[in-house]
């Protein structure tokens, strides 16, 4: 892992970005705050895009709210299976 410490000197973000192509980077910033910064994968891309969706925030509080359990019986009784069947 690179590490940059800004109290050293600034960066610009398109040199963290050109050194994170290289593998991860840990920032220090001058307060002592630290930030990782590295390539986003396909997935992380769509897990932040999703995060910050409000259509699927209201998705995720209603099926929360949803309470129905029923038993893996119950899910076979219902597609018609015959759950002891071996």
């Amino acid at each position: 892992m690179n590490i940059v410490n800004l109290a050293e000197g600034d960066r610009s973000v398109s040199e963290l970005i050109e050194i994170a192509k290289s593998g991860p980077v840990l920032v220090h910033a001058v307060d002592g705050t630290d930030f990782v910064l590295e390539e986003a994968d396909a997935f992380e891309r769509e897990a932040a895009m999703l995060g910050a969706s409000d259509g699927f925030k209201s998705f995720l509080q209603q099926r929360s709210r949803e309470g129905e359990e029923i038993s893996a019986s119950e899910v076979a009784k219902r597609l018609g299976i015959d759950a002891e069947a071996k």
